[in-house]
């Protein structure tokens, strides 16, 4: 629960408030389990509040709200421009659609917080604890993020800019920040607030590894035409398949900006355990010669047979190759009955392929020299 004193005098607004701070410097502010509002900055302060209702103090009369103990505190609506938030503990706070254009916020403890639509734009995170805080649509826009701990954090959809840096970020169970680490800590340093999930992610033993078996395992790519009642075919297929207890993946979202459509398409062949591909779609074949030249991954084509002659030549050369194979179907029963077959084929060419393996690592170690 907060001091009175002390949440009375912030209500006065920050000339008031600062002033105090000015003539208290050994108070530590407590405003723990306070709304945060600024009530003197609203337009009509007669009418009562609404929910959801935003306001924002003086931009040229920041807060001095460093050292103050903002536990449980809600600053929902609330807009604290060029705050002096340093060395704050603002733990299991509620910051949601708040809003802190160049605020300082350099040595603060921010756990458990919850920030959802905040705007952290041109703010300062130096040596911050953000551990298991959320940030969901946050505005990290010319912000600064440096040697922060951000071990358990959630960010999602964070607006960032060519002006934010992101600098030195660590995960790390305890609550601590860069400037309390010594050489004994052992952390992972990554420069991207989002990456650092997928860091801890791929460190852990039921992480990427677990995933990345169950991709190799379980998952089949799904190639093939969109339009036209393509999209709905493939998922007929996909729906064959969960009965397999396969995990199917069709491929119908758009690569980043720095990769192309064929660049992710290979990626995801490579992970799969098998690749299912329909003849009809526009760029299978140049998918399957990418697939086929670079993995020797079960690929599996099919086409309707009305349609067999109209398959694209070079399709010859692709299915002479020992892991590819073809079938045509009329109906959905047929297709089924088809794909059932094509599937076990594919398994045994998978337990040939796992014998070669055996067999080549043998032979690795009888021409080892034995002393």
């Amino acid at each position: 629960m907060a001091n009175k004193e002390h949440y009375e005098t912030f209500l006065q607004g920050p000339r008031v408030w600062n002033k105090w701070r000015a003539d208290n410097p050994l108070i530590q502010p407590d405003l723990d389990g306070e709304f945060i509002f600024p009530f003197f900055a609203r337009k009509d302060p007669d009418i009562v509040l609404t929910k959801g209702e935003r306001a924002t103090s003086d931009q040229n009369l920041p807060f001095n709200f460093s050292n103050t103990s903002f536990h449980k505190a809600t600053f929902e609506g609330a807009g604290f421009p060029n705050a002096d938030m340093t060395n704050c503990y603002i733990y299991e706070a509620d910051l949601s659609y708040a809003r802190f254009p160049g605020a300082d916020f350099s040595g603060s403890m921010i756990r458990k917080a919850y920030c959802s639509g905040t705007d952290f734009s041109n703010a300062q995170f130096k040596d911050c604890v953000l551990n298991n805080s959320t940030f969901i649509g946050s505005d990290f826009s010319g912000a600064r993020i440096e040697g922060c701990n951000v071990y358990g954090v959630s960010a999602w959809e964070v607006g960032i800019s060519d002006e934010t840096v992101q600098k030195e970020l660590f995960l790390h169970r305890d609550n601590f920040s860069r400037k309390d680490l010594n050489g004994n800590s052992q952390v992972a340093f990554v420069d991207d607030i989002a990456l650092a999930q997928f860091i801890y992610f791929i460190q852990q033993d039921g992480g990427f590894g677990k995933s990345l078996k169950q991709l190799n395992q379980k998952s089949v790519l799904l190639l093939g035409k969109f339009r036209d009642g393509g999209l709905e075919l493939l998922r007929d297929v996909a729906d064959k398949l969960r009965k397999r207890n396969f995990i199917p993946v069709i491929f119908d979202f758009n690569p980043s900006e720095n990769t192309s459509i064929i660049e992710n398409v290979v990626t995801m062949a490579g992970l799969s355990k098998f690749v299912i591909a329909n003849l009809e779609g526009s760029s299978v074949p140049a998918e399957l010669a990418k697939i086929t030249s670079n993995f020797r991954n079960p690929v599996i084509a099919w086409i309707h047979d009305d349609k067999h002659d109209s398959i694209y030549a070079m399709f010859h050369d692709v299915l002479a190759l020992e892991h590819v194979q073809y079938f045509t179907y009329t109906n959905s029963h047929n297709l089924e009955t088809q794909l059932d077959k094509a599937l076990q084929k594919a398994e045994a060419y998978m337990e040939e392929l796992s014998k070669h393996k055996t067999v080549a690592k043998g032979k690795m170690e009888e021409g080892r020299i034995k002393e």
